[in-house]
């Protein structure tokens, strides 16, 4: 949103600054940090008195202390990282809206299956064929439009080989079952550490 104030430099020259991407990514770490910081104490009161997060009988005994913590921490992370977005990217980019979908949908996926581990005490949420089959169906959609529309013609479907400037990796066809891959790795990588015990950023 901010983005476009850089639209009115030729009655202001400094704002021009909104113009660029480092500006704006600063402003955006801000802007997380302060929604986090003002909004994050109140969040967790309130999901005190919702959700509990229950710890798995099989964790170390030093763990069991953390009985009680309030689950669905991520709607922190998911408020401060969209706000900060909508006041500082620039929202008529792609690629900006593709993230955002993204994330909108795997927090809803969270949040139900929080939701239901709360609320309708079934003890391990959604079930894994209905989370899996949710990530592999958007992993999918994401994979192909990428693939059919990439942001880089020339290296859409190459990734580079590690600590190698110079060698890369022709995927083709293949590109698509590995960002799938990816994806899916990534959005579960968090959330198995979490499973564990419910805290994977720390005690």
């Amino acid at each position: 949103m901010l983005y476009y104030l850089y639209q009115l430099k030729p009655l202001f020259s400094p704002l021009n600054i909104f113009q660029y991407i480092t500006f704006r990514a600063a402003g955006a770490f801000m802007t997380a940090l302060f929604v986090s910081l003002t909004t994050g104490p109140g969040i967790i009161r309130w999901l005190k008195t919702k959700k509990a997060q229950r710890i798995r009988a099989d964790t170390p005994a030093g763990h069991q202390s953390k009985t009680g913590t309030p689950a669905m921490g991520g709607l922190i992370i998911y408020l401060a990282m969209t706000v900060g977005y909508l006041f500082w990217a620039r929202l008529t980019d792609r690629f900006v809206l593709l993230f955002l979908t993204t994330c909108t949908v795997l927090f809803l996926l969270g949040y139900a299956d929080d939701y239901l581990k709360a609320k309708e005490h079934r003890k391990d949420g959604l079930s894994m064929a209905v989370k899996l089959g949710v990530q592999l169906i958007l992993a999918l959609g994401i994979a192909a439009y990428l693939y059919i529309d990439p942001p880089n013609t020339l290296q859409a479907v190459s990734v580079s080989v590690p600590y190698s400037k110079e060698w890369f990796l022709h995927l083709g066809i293949l590109y698509i079952p590995f960002c799938m891959m990816v994806l899916i790795g990534s959005s579960n990588a968090v959330n198995l550490a979490d499973g564990l015990d419910g805290l994977a950023c720390g005690r």
